[in-house]
């Protein structure tokens, strides 16, 4: 059996989680990662049960009490921390094993309008969150997955989404297939030189509008990061 992406537990406290995921991290040279809204502080380890420091140094855990409990920790934040950690892991050749227990950081990765994305961006996501449509945009018309519907073209696609807001997700090519129909670009700028294979420009002044831009200062190890919003103008507007 193909090792998979990543693996998710979800569940109450203590219902296994972690004793569960401590036992494939061994098995399988994984990386257990945080995902539940309140182990992320350092000061609440007994009431949230947290693993224990024995646990902690048995395998490679990150996200688990590294923010100060008075600290204001949103989910932008976590999705920050997040995909740094999820870059360890792929750098490491670890298997990621992220365990929550609320809920709110699983679906903050995937929730809220139907989903757009290409196949191989499908194949890649550790898991199908139950209730989230997934509409796979994809050349081969032979291809099929239960959990997936299928769409040859941009506006086929669109036309299966039949919502008033959809949510595109993916790689450059779909970027730009998708960015001539877009009204609004959620862009989170990581201000650190990085390796990379595919560059995607900043959005053209002369058809976008910056209208929000959140800046938060690098922190530790941690760089500088900013979440900002971009609306397509309207025409006329522009010139």
């Amino acid at each position: 059996m193909a090792t998979p992406a990543a693996i998710l537990i979800a569940g109450p406290t203590a219902s296994g989680k972690s004793a569960l995921a401590l036992a494939l991290a061994q098995k399988l040279g994984g990386v257990i990662l945080n995902a539940d809204a309140m182990q992320v502080y350092r000061d609440l380890r007994i009431i949230t049960a947290r693993p224990t420091p024995e646990d902690e140094a048995r395998v490679p855990h990150r996200l688990y009490g590294h923010v100060e409990a008075g600290e204001d920790y949103s989910v932008g934040r976590y999705l920050l921390d997040a995909a740094a950690a999820l870059a360890e892991a792929r750098r490491a050749g670890w298997l990621p094993i992220l365990v929550g227990g609320t809920g709110l950081y699983f679906k903050a990765l995937t929730q809220g309008t139907p989903m757009i994305m290409g196949r191989r961006t499908f194949e890649s996501l550790p898991g199908v969150l139950e209730g989230r449509r997934h509409i796979v945009l994809t050349r081969d018309r032979a291809w099929q997955d239960e959990n997936a519907e299928v769409a040859g073209s941009v506006d086929e696609a669109i036309r299966l989404a039949n919502a008033p807001r959809i949510s595109v997700i993916g790689g450059a090519e779909i970027y730009d297939q998708f960015l001539t129909r877009a009204d609004r670009i959620e862009l989170t700028e990581v201000h650190m030189d990085a390796d990379g294979e595919v560059r995607i420009d900043r959005p053209d002044a002369a058809g976008w509008e910056e209208t929000q831009h959140e800046h938060h200062p690098a922190e530790g190890t941690r760089p500088a990061y900013s979440f900002v919003t971009f609306r397509r103008l309207t025409e006329g507007r522009g010139g």
